[in-house]
């Protein structure tokens, strides 16, 4: 989910660096693995934080509860 201006979002549609300030950016995240020893991510509730900078997205992720 990405909310913004009209303005700020046509800036991010051109690659600007535009500061994460300006706009709302989630999302949510499914971590899936076969390792035993991190089975408990399978079943984990995660939300992510982003960030656009130009040429890349910078997430930050949260387990939640």
């Amino acid at each position: 989910m990405r909310h913004g201006s009209a303005e700020v979002l046509a800036r991010l549609g051109r690659g600007e660096d535009v500061d994460a300030s300006e706009y709302t950016f989630r999302t949510s995240t499914q971590i899936e693995t076969d390792a035993a020893d991190l089975a408990w991510l399978n079943k984990g509730v995660f939300v992510s934080v982003g960030g656009r900078q130009a040429g890349t997205v910078i997430y930050e992720t949260y387990l939640v509860g």
